[in-house]
């Protein structure tokens, strides 16, 4: 990999076998940018506007991607290490075999995004917006998703057995394919009208 720092980014460019590092992109506006094997680290790409951006066998590692906004975010084989994501708008998103560890995505969206094998371990993720999105196989290990929006969505396997799910916006006709543990069965109980005691 060939390291870069401090480095314009040049829309419709592909950037290949790089690590990029100490890169402040932030309040810009891009076309279509395309990643591929890449290390992004210490990166600043808030408040930033793309309209296409693919990310193939990349990492983040460190970067600020709060109020990001990406029109058509695809993302496959990637790793999000200790990145801020909050506000993020990846609506429509398409991503594929996803690690987001230790990342903070309070309030981000992903509505109508087709989600399959991500992984998502000590995130903050409270009040993200996850409507009539596409769940496959998806695990939240040790995440707040307190009030996070879970309506119409489509779930094959979403595991949240070790999250703190109170006050998630669920549907009751979303629960097929959800999986939680004994002690969650409280906090989608209002679902049914009752009260457990």
């Amino acid at each position: 990999m060939i390291k870069q720092s401090n480095i314009k980014l040049t829309d419709g460019e592909e950037y290949v076998d790089l690590e990029i590092s100490q890169s402040n992109f932030e309040n810009q506006s891009f076309g279509d940018l395309d990643f591929k094997n890449c290390l992004l680290k210490d990166c600043r790409f808030n408040r930033t506007l793309i309209k296409r951006l693919t990310l193939i066998d990349v990492v983040l590692d460190n970067c600020d991607l709060a109020n990001l906004e990406v029109d058509e975010l695809y993302i496959k084989n990637s790793r999000l290490e200790k990145c801020r994501l909050t506000g993020l708008m990846a609506n429509e998103s398409t991503q594929e075999n996803i690690s987001y560890n230790n990342c903070q995505m309070n309030l981000s969206q992903f509505r109508f995004a087709r989600l399959k094998k991500i992984f998502f371990r000590d995130c903050l993720l409270d009040e993200a917006d996850f409507y009539a999105a596409k769940l496959n196989n998806n695990t939240f290990t040790n995440c707040h998703l307190r009030k996070a929006q879970f309506n119409k969505t489509e779930n094959i396997k979403t595991d949240f057995r070790s999250s703190n799910i109170e006050g998630i916006n669920v549907g009751i006709n979303d629960l097929p394919g959800i999986i939680i543990s004994r002690d969650q069965v409280n906090d989608l109980a209002w679902l049914l009208g009752v009260e457990i005691d």
